[in-house]
């Protein structure tokens, strides 16, 4: 999967940018009144807005080519899970078959035993 080798040069980037988007809203809404008369310069929250807006129109089309990617990757691994619940119960019938073997070896074995002791006695 070469597109997630790329992951891991662009993840410290991506990461970055989310902490730092993150940190300025929360800075932004800490300063925010949420009581009283509030009032706010719209000049400023119309910076802010845009500022987000270019941070998001950035980072999507990052994301959007990862989108195709994961979808496969979620064919994948749901292709997996199927894989992995069919052999599990096939482990588990194999687990099933082997008791049943041992115990047939077993009674095998006791009944060969009983075999060999009655020819002796009556043989004696």
């Amino acid at each position: 999967m070469p597109y997630l080798d790329n992951w891991s040069s662009a993840e410290e980037d991506y990461s970055s940018s989310l902490t730092g988007v993150t940190k300025a809203l929360q800075d932004a809404s800490l300063r925010l009144p949420i009581t009283g008369n509030v009032k706010a310069d719209v000049k400023d929250l119309k910076e802010v807005f845009d500022s987000i807006m270019n941070i998001f129109s950035c980072l999507s089309p990052c994301v959007q080519r990862f989108v195709p990617k994961g979808e496969v990757v979620e064919d994948v691994i749901s292709n997996l899970a199927e894989l992995v619940s069919t052999e599990r119960a096939l482990i588990e019938e194999c687990g099933s078959l082997l008791s049943q073997a041992h115990n047939l070896q077993m009674t095998e074995c006791s009944l060969r035993g009983q075999l060999i002791q009655s020819k002796r006695s009556a043989g004696a």
